[in-house]
């Protein structure tokens, strides 16, 4: 069985405080407390998006490697590079409420 590493296997999310949306050629990353924009090329974009809707790199690697991206081994190295950037710069985040939980949250009652 294959060890992963701590930071693979977070969770990740766009803080409350960043607004991302995504382009043919580009995703901006607004932090709307600071008023600063960040823009990441499409690929860069298609692998954070990749990232936020499969919750740890160590998951977003394994579908992007399906996908024909390349080995999940690269993939999580560059992954691992992209999230440190972005966390640095407070633009992602480790998830605080469970991805299930959200989606059990969405939910309207009957």
């Amino acid at each position: 069985m294959t060890q992963v590493a701590p930071s693979e296997a977070r969770p990740f999310e766009l803080p409350g405080h960043v607004v991302m949306r995504s382009f043919v050629l580009e995703t901006i990353l607004l932090d709307i407390e600071t008023g600063l924009y960040y823009r990441l090329d499409a690929a860069r974009g298609a692998m954070l998006e990749c990232l936020l809707e499969n919750g740890t790199i160590t998951d977003a690697a394994w579908v992007l490697s399906r996908a024909g991206w390349g080995e999940r081994g690269e993939l999580v190295d560059e992954l691992t590079v992209l999230c440190a950037a972005l966390e640095e710069l407070s633009l992602v985040g480790e998830r605080t409420v469970p991805a299930s939980a959200t989606r059990e949250l969405a939910r309207p009652r009957r």
